[in-house]
């Protein structure tokens, strides 16, 4: 026997995965052949494999969302990455008040009037425009305008969100540029 033992599973190798679901077995093929299909690509079974390995954690609707993402947009079959990134983009696109697929807005009422007050200011806070954040890598920006937003909601309808903050310097500094 030679210095490695072809037999030998490391740990990680031996545990058991939870098995997927039949549904999520065929839902998730069926998007994927037409995906092929669109892409004009070859998707052979080891293939398969690693797509459904790669987003075994998904959940279907995010999975379809994904598939449905990148046929509008994308110019080439995509990897496991750029399904997860799309999957991650309808995930966060509610969070952040982007357009849904019937061009409606989504949120509540309050949220969506804080958007307005985060797309207003975001040029004054950060030096960029709101709609130019990138939802993976700029989440704490975002968050930064959404907080300060917030704010400046409170006081544009006569409420002090010093009295639950604690009077700050902040507080002051958005007084004078946004209120």
């Amino acid at each position: 026997m030679g210095l490695f033992n072809q037999n030998h599973l490391s740990e990680s190798e031996t545990r058991t995965r939870t098995p997927l679901s039949t549904e999520f077995l065929n839902t998730v093929c069926s998007l994927l052949r037409n995906l092929a299909r669109h892409f004009r690509a070859e998707l052979d079974e080891t293939s398969l494999l690693t797509y459904l390995q790669g987003l075994r954690d998904l959940r279907i609707d995010k999975i379809k969302l994904a598939c449905e993402s990148a046929i509008k947009r994308s110019r080439r079959m995509p990897f496991v990455a750029d399904l997860r990134e799309f999957a991650n983009e309808q995930s966060t696109g509610a969070i952040y008040g982007t357009q849904s697929s019937l061009g409606k807005s989504e949120g509540s009422a309050y949220f969506l009037s804080v958007r307005e007050i985060a797309i207003e200011i975001t040029p004054k806070l950060i030096g960029r425009e709101y709609h130019t954040l990138e939802t993976h890598r700029e989440d704490s920006l975002i968050f930064e305008a959404m907080r300060h937003a917030a704010l400046v909601g409170y006081m544009r309808r006569g409420i002090d969100p010093a009295k639950w903050l604690g009077q700050s310097i902040e507080l002051s500094n958005l007084r004078l540029r946004f209120a």
